[in-house]
């Protein structure tokens, strides 16, 4: 007898980040991947004032923090992007202001929006090979540190957010007996900690 349903393994969804730089604007395209084929979900874009080249860093983080969240809301409920797609200026690679070894390093930072930020910074002659690969390196260590058991899904989303609102690592040391908790910071350089301190103090 023929029964009139199957017991088929049900269909696996996949989704997809794709944040592209432009001399103008940055832009953000989320993609699901599902049965081998593959369909835009969402699109965003926001322009700089002037341009890339010229933007702050405030309205770099701003802008890269708007197209992310825009991406983020297209998502269903309990979903999260697999992997990030990264894009940077076509004339970074023609000038020669990004190099392939340039391009090595920063496919080994494992958060997309210091990998911009990275790039954007190697691209004005502030960060070279050797400095973007020890940033990485650091990064890598800290990425393989055991995970924070006690914190659920609530508070690992809340720091997830701030992550990518201030865009550096955030660290939450939960209070214990004999010390309280502690809210951690990261940051490379001056105009990063003057950055961080702007938008602390809106």
């Amino acid at each position: 007898m023929k029964l009139p349903f199957s017991f088929g393994k049900k269909e696996t969804k996949n989704y997809f980040l794709a944040l592209l730089l432009q001399d103008e604007k940055v832009g953000s395209v989320v993609f699901e991947e599902s049965g081998g084929k593959i369909h835009v979900v969402s699109r965003a874009e926001e322009h700089f004032a002037a341009s890339l080249e010229h933007a702050t860093f405030e309205e770099w983080l701003d802008n890269i923090d708007k197209v992310v969240s825009v991406a983020e809301s297209s998502l269903p409920e309990g979903i999260h992007l697999q992997k990030t797609v990264f894009g940077v200026k076509q004339d970074w690679i023609e000038e020669g202001k990004l190099t392939a070894g340039h391009g090595r390093a920063l496919l080994a930072v494992p958060d997309s929006q210091l990998r911009m930020r990275y790039a954007q910074r190697a691209a004005r002659g502030g960060l070279t090979v050797r400095q973007i690969e020890r940033l990485a390196s650091r990064r890598s260590r800290g990425a393989h540190t055991p995970p924070e058991i006690h914190l659920d899904a609530n508070i690992r989303s809340a720091l997830d957010e701030l992550q990518r609102h201030l865009g550096t690592r955030v660290l939450l040391h939960q209070k214990t007996k004999i010390r309280p908790g502690q809210l951690v910071l990261e940051y490379y350089d001056d105009a990063q900690l003057m950055g961080l301190y702007d938008r602390l103090m809106k």
